[in-house]
């Protein structure tokens, strides 16, 4: 039997390709704290990520499901950034590229009130 010495990650990788916007985990949070302070998010899991200053992608999905927000969203825990997007598998047959991206940019903005986001298809790896 040999025994390894050396470093051991039992860590996995996730690939997407995505229509949408990165943005920190800083900004992210900032955004949920003023839907939270406005009433729109009333989910107490949010409130303790923002508390806590602390962002929890598997909460965000459940947020996303309540709300009815038809976004994928990755963490890079590595970088901290978060992508927000759409997969091109998800074009219906009667949409246009030009109307899915619309929607796309549409739905993150009703969610991240910053006007410096990059809008275009990111094809990433990222260590999960």
């Amino acid at each position: 039997m040999k025994i390894r010495t050396g470093f051991v990650s039992n860590s996995s990788t996730t690939s997407f390709c995505i229509y949408g916007a990165v943005i920190n985990e800083n900004t992210m949070l900032e955004s949920l704290k003023k839907l939270v302070e406005d009433g729109v998010i009333k989910n107490e899991s949010v409130k303790t990520m923002i508390k806590d200053d602390s962002f929890d992608v598997y909460e965000m999905e459940k947020v996303f499901e309540e709300h009815e927000v038809d976004l994928n969203i990755y963490h890079d825990y590595d970088s901290c950034m978060i992508y927000l997007g759409k997969s091109p598998t998800s074009l219906k047959d009667n949409e246009t590229g030009k109307e899915f991206k619309t929607s796309i940019e549409n739905c993150i903005k009703n969610i991240i009130k910053s006007k410096n986001l990059e809008y275009k298809w990111y094809a990433e790896e990222i260590q999960s």
